[in-house]
């Protein structure tokens, strides 16, 4: 077990915080610690959980899932054409940055509706991709 003693970690020892083992040259230092650990002054330590690691973002599952939705076909296959290669591009290069801008000024040619949106942006929230519909 491990406690901690104002910010310095200790191990216990025979139920005893081993203070000896950090400052063994200094006697002053381990009775003033000693005496905040005897007066409460001290709690459990607990390490630092690690962060679970991001997944990154799956671009070929992305591009898959817009494909199979008959909304998003349907609602670019009113953009130009130059405008649709854009988009695709900015897809199969997996940049969000470009796809983002591509998709901002093609919502201004042809809005798509409020649920055919959610659903693109659902699909990908699902993918992690950093996109906003």
């Amino acid at each position: 077990m491990k406690i901690s003693v104002r910010g310095c970690i200790f191990d216990v020892v025979d139920g005893q915080p081993d203070f000896a083992s950090q400052f063994p040259n200094s006697q002053a230092t381990q009775d003033a610690l000693q005496a905040a650990y005897d007066a409460g002054d001290w709690e459990p330590y607990e390490p630092p959980q690690a962060e679970p690691e991001l997944l990154p973002p799956d671009w070929p599952a992305f591009r898959l899932a817009l494909l199979q939705s008959e909304s998003f076909r349907t609602w670019s296959e009113t953009l130009p054409a130059t405008w649709r290669e854009d988009l695709k591009m900015a897809a199969l290069v997996a940049n969000a940055e470009a796809l983002q801008a591509t998709y901002d000024h093609c919502k201004t040619l042809n809005l798509p509706g409020h649920v055919a949106a959610s659903g693109w942006q659902q699909i990908a929230t699902e993918h992690r991709i950093p996109v906003k519909f």
